[in-house]
């Protein structure tokens, strides 16, 4: 199968003038590594750690 990851898949994008159309995100976008501090102080009290089950070029 095809992968099926948010930075695989292509987004459109517009302003009202002008649209993008294409692959705008990247698996270090999709990272909240550097935000788990913002996270806890908003109230979060779990994280889900995505990849235990995954092939290492998943993760």
């Amino acid at each position: 199968g095809r992968c099926a990851q948010p930075c695989r898949q292509k987004y459109k994008i517009g302003n009202g003038k002008n649209i993008y159309e294409g692959y705008i995100m990247s698996p270090k976008d999709l990272c909240t590594a550097q935000n788990i501090d913002s996270l806890i102080r908003s109230g979060v009290k779990s994280l889900k750690v995505e990849g235990r089950m995954k092939r290492p070029e998943y993760v």
